[in-house]
């Protein structure tokens, strides 16, 4: 599955949408609104980073019921239900 063209090609297509967007100046000026730019690329910039949570399941072929309990359980205690 790693070696599949698809893999390539879905990182290249994540590279350049990442090169293309870029806002130009990369923070808006001072007392200025972001623009629309601004707020595509700093939403899509936190998508790509939350994917980046899923590599290390991706490298472990079994994972222990304990790490499978310590890693639901820390996020749920970060809950206010």
């Amino acid at each position: 599955m790693p070696d599949s063209p698809y893999v390539y090609g879905g990182i290249v297509a994540l590279a350049l949408i990442s090169y293309i967007t870029i806002p130009t100046p990369f923070q808006p000026h001072h007392g200025e609104e972001p623009s629309i730019q601004h707020v595509f690329y700093y939403g899509w910039l936190t998508a790509i980073s939350t994917g980046f949570g899923v590599l290390p399941l991706m490298l472990t072929k079994n994972l222990a019921e304990y790490w499978v309990g310590i890693s639901n359980g820390k996020p749920a205690s970060c809950s206010d239900i």
